[in-house]
């Protein structure tokens, strides 16, 4: 979980999945950064079993994985975003 939190993109990418499904172009506008680069994030994530992709023709739309690597992953944002609001 700890290369999901301190590379900001594929924080960003999780953040973005949190809410819907995305393709990799979506995804890399979401989070302003270029599809290559996107999709070596998504890689990653996918090898730590974070997110999964279902092809839908000629696109495939990725989603965060009901796991429990995934719930502690939405458990710590939950807690920095009350954290950030409490302070704010």
């Amino acid at each position: 979980m700890r290369s999901v939190l301190c590379e900001d993109a594929r924080l960003r990418i999780v953040e973005a999945l949190d809410d819907d499904e995305m393709s990799v172009g979506e995804l890399a506008r979401a989070i302003d950064r270029r599809i290559p680069a996107t999709s070596q994030h998504l890689r990653i994530l996918r090898e730590l079993g974070i997110v999964e992709g279902q092809r839908r023709r000629s696109t495939v739309s990725y989603r965060l994985r009901p796991t429990p690597a995934t719930a502690q992953l939405r458990a710590v944002l939950d807690t920095i975003e009350r954290t950030g609001e409490a302070t704010a």
